[in-house]
């Protein structure tokens, strides 16, 4: 990245984002594992592969704020994103089972 100022930036803004969305896309498939049209061979990939994109970008994201954040800030931001994270999946949970 020689001679480009903010390219690094850039770079990091859009694997975020692809990475944003990848959980999104996550959720989606959490969301149809609920139809009543769905078989359940389809629904047992929609939920495995809807964990995997989820716990996957996580991670991931979790490890570029880790790059970015000194170590003592981020212990409170991740704290607060894992116990976020943590009722997100709990209400999924419940949706799933109802």
């Amino acid at each position: 990245m020689e001679h480009r100022l903010n390219g690094q930036y850039m770079i990091e803004g859009f694997s975020a984002g692809f990475f944003f969305s990848l959980a999104g896309v996550g959720f989606i498939l959490l969301n149809w594992t609920n139809e009543e049209g769905t078989s359940s061979r389809n629904r047992y990939i929609y939920l495995g592969a809807g964990i995997l994109l989820v716990v996957v970008s996580y991670n991931v994201l979790m490890t570029f704020l880790r790059m970015k954040v000194c170590n003592c800030k981020f212990r409170f931001v991740a704290s607060s994103l894992i116990l976020f994270f943590v009722n997100v999946t709990a209400g999924s949970r419940l949706v799933l089972l109802i």
